[in-house]
């Protein structure tokens, strides 16, 4: 994937998206959540399930790490704990994005 970061709450930013997914081959994808509140909450957990399961399909995804970083403690906190998994990063922050700082 491009080392960019990439905005699916955009028409154009999902067709970047998409378009980076095409070629990649290997590494790590990071849904960030930078802060709540959030434009629509269950869209980035979406987006993680579907590049899932855009990689299974092109049988890639044992080469591709999909993680959701987040600024809340739980996902869909009503849902409880047992909705999170080991690919769910809580209360996380990040500072760069492939070298290049956001800020």
């Amino acid at each position: 994937m491009a080392r960019e970061p990439g905005n699916f709450y955009t028409v154009a930013g999902a067709q970047a998206v998409w378009d980076q997914l095409q070629t990649l081959d290997g590494g790590r994808v990071v849904v960030l959540l930078s802060r709540i509140p959030f434009k629509c909450p269950a869209a980035p957990y979406e987006a993680a399930m579907l590049i899932d399961g855009f990689l299974r399909k092109r049988h890639r995804r044992d080469q591709v790490d999909v993680e959701i970083w987040a600024a809340e403690p739980l996902p869909m906190g009503v849902a409880g704990p047992a909705v999170s998994g080991p690919w769910y990063k809580p209360s996380q922050s990040a500072t760069s994005v492939f070298e290049r700082h956001w800020w």
